[in-house]
């Protein structure tokens, strides 16, 4: 298996669906200031109870945000703090896009490792192959993923050395990823949603699910790189490929659709908007 860039534990730590409002059928990306969308400028993470009044505790980590004029994430940093002062940048990943907004190209580093991604987009935004630099052991990986005419993800296939290695096909219920298969149609992930939209500009949701491409984890989110985000936030994933396992999100909104806190067991997510 190919050595992933950023663990699953904390992927699994800040994994909760991040996903932004949108029509029927396209998706719909108004600027920071226009009113259907809130952007997320940092993931703060804390332990504790969150349904007892002063019980959090903040950890010290945040998943911190930077956009350009176009609303797009052009870096993404997992930091850490101390009294105040960062002390640790453990994740710092770039996205350097072309003037056509074609291609990206995402440079990553985590904890030493340095992994770099040269996208192809679709016209939609979302990235049809991804070509990898980096990584060590193996010559010549590549993703590819392909779409419906929403441009929901609906198959994916990881490539080494020219050959194929897997292939995932993935179903979408009522704007959701519902559930996932390998090419022989065995199901491998079973997930369920909130019935409230999500609010935000990004979806990680994914982090839940093992059969994610290796993208999803070099960019820690999902700004549409993977076509349509989920209309609405996770509230758990079975995963039954490698042994059954499950995972349990709940969120609490207030009265105006936001998100006082994500909480799924362990660590407690709060989001900082611009």
């Amino acid at each position: 298996m190919i050595k992933r860039v950023l663990g699953i534990a904390l992927v699994a730590a800040m994994g909760v669906a991040c996903t932004e409002k949108r029509g029927d059928n396209n998706p719909v990306k108004p600027l920071p200031d226009g009113g259907g969308k809130h952007y997320v400028k940092s993931i703060d993470m804390y332990v504790g109870d969150p349904t007892v009044s002063g019980d959090l505790e903040y950890i010290g980590e945040s998943i911190e945000f930077t956009l350009d004029e176009k609303s797009r994430i052009v870096n993404t940093r997992g930091v850490e703090y101390l009294d105040g002062q960062v002390v640790d940048v453990f994740a710092d990943i770039k996205f350097e896009y072309n003037d056509n907004n074609n291609e990206v190209v995402i440079k990553a580093d985590y904890y030493g490792e340095s992994l770099i991604a040269r996208c192809e987009l679709n016209d939609r935004g979302a990235v049809t192959c991804a070509r990898y630099e980096g990584i060590d052991d193996f010559e010549m990986v590549e993703e590819r993923f392909e779409y419906n005419d929403e441009g929901e993800l609906q198959t994916y296939v990881l490539s080494i050395g020219g050959r194929e290695y897997y292939r995932f096909n993935y179903a979408w219920e009522d704007g959701n990823l519902a559930r996932v298969y390998f090419a022989d149609g065995t199901l491998v992930n079973e997930c369920t949603y909130t019935d409230e939209p999500n609010p935000y500009n990004i979806d990680m949701s994914y982090s839940y699910y093992i059969t994610m491409p290796v993208l999803f984890e070099l960019t820690l989110i999902h700004d549409g790189f993977l076509g349509k985000t989920n209309r609405s936030m996770l509230t758990s994933c079975v995963d039954y490929g490698w042994g059954e396992e499950r995972w349990d999100v709940s969120h609490k909104f207030d009265e105006n659709g936001l998100v006082e806190y994500s909480y799924d067991g362990d660590v407690v997510l709060k989001y900082e908007c611009f």
